[in-house]
């Protein structure tokens, strides 16, 4: 549906698989583009399949895209001790702020949702994007708050993509992903 809203006349379709398999799809011409995250790629040792990056103010990727964490059992202290140590704080602000919108938003798989978080010193900028299923609406909120403020900035952009009609469109995507389960 991104894809679409700049390029209507490209026909897009999904496809399973894992990333190999997506990239031999190309390899053997059975489509003539494919859009998969970098970061996988890149784990893969594939980046040289890499034609284009799509900007991110287009292509907001899912809340959470690409964070590790690691989970210990909470009366593990020793493990959880060491884990502090090598925790990256600006990272856990950034999703913890991904988190709080997408569990405000309350988005998922029936409703697609484009978030990025960014820290940089002590500020925390949070942006979001959601589409109308047929993708003829969009609605984007950017804001910003102090680092310390992650799970506020959040529910503040879901507050303010609710004021805007958010919910409206929500509601679109959950008919539209049933009727599209009725086809099948």
């Amino acid at each position: 549906m991104q894809i679409n809203r700049l390029r209507p006349d490209v026909i897009v379709k999904p496809i399973r698989g894992n990333v190999e398999t997506r990239v031999n799809k190309i390899l053997k011409q059975e489509f003539d583009a494919l859009v998969l995250a970098e970061a996988g790629l890149s784990r893969l040792g594939l980046t040289d399949v890499i034609v284009e990056r799509l900007p991110i103010e287009d292509f907001p990727p899912s809340p959470g895209q690409g964070a590790m964490a690691v989970v210990a059992r909470e009366d593990d202290l020793d493990l959880i001790n060491m884990l502090k140590k090598i925790e990256d704080m600006r990272s856990r602000m950034e999703v913890t702020a991904e988190r709080a919108l997408l569990l405000h938003i309350n988005a998922g798989c029936r409703f697609p949702l484009g978030a990025l978080a960014s820290a940089n010193a002590s500020k925390l900028a949070l942006y979001a994007s959601v589409y109308s299923a047929d993708g003829t609406k969009r609605i984007d909120v950017m804001r910003s708050d102090s680092m310390t403020n992650a799970e506020r900035l959040g529910t503040l952009v879901a507050n303010e993509l609710e004021q805007k009609g958010a919910m409206k469109l929500a509601e679109q995507w959950r008919d539209a992903v049933k009727e599209w389960g009725d086809t099948k």
